[in-house]
């Protein structure tokens, strides 16, 4: 015969523990994602404090990437670029693949990420460089992403450039 004491006292236990995992789950949820921003957050300021350090050097992401002459400043200026295309990467793998960010975080990522692709010329050369010459160091999802965006910010960059030209001819 079944003991109701018993069984009340199994029953309420395993409410507990359910609870108790749930609570647990979105404490660590929560940590996960506050870790994750904090870590690209300080790549974000990193990356940026090169761009404090050097300005001469990092004014010339507002070029195109063929007008810069090859040698060590395009070489530096690759290097920062890669770091931040893999930060990008790191924002889109992190909303994407594991959902630590939600839709409002990662539409100000993406905001972000397009005002820099629409206003660094070299930013775009560079990612159209690298897709064609490396078309595996980057998931399919993530082109698809930056593609888009990079589509974007030259239709916008050309609409400006137009818009300067008809001032120029009035």
């Amino acid at each position: 015969m079944i003991d109701p004491v018993s069984t009340l006292i199994a029953i309420v236990a395993l409410v507990f523990s359910v609870a108790s995992f749930w609570l647990s789950r979105d404490m660590t949820i929560k940590q996960m994602r506050s870790s994750t921003f904090s870590e690209i957050m300080s790549r974000l300021f990193a990356i940026n404090q090169l761009e404090v350090e050097k300005p001469v050097l990092f004014e010339q992401l507002y070029s195109d990437f063929d007008e810069i002459e090859e040698g060590k400043d395009k070489i530096a200026l690759m290097n920062y670029v890669f770091m931040v295309f893999n930060l990008y990467l790191e924002i889109h793998t992190q909303y994407e693949k594991y959902k630590l960010f939600d839709e409002e975080q990662m539409k100000a990522w993406e905001t972000r990420i397009a005002n820099d692709l629409t206003n660094r010329r070299f930013l775009r050369g560079y990612w159209k460089s690298e897709i064609v010459l490396y078309p595996n160091e980057y998931t399919q999802s993530f082109q698809l992403f930056i593609t888009k965006i990079v589509e974007r910010a030259e239709l916008i960059d050309n609409t400006r450039s137009q818009a300067n030209f008809r001032k120029t001819l009035a």
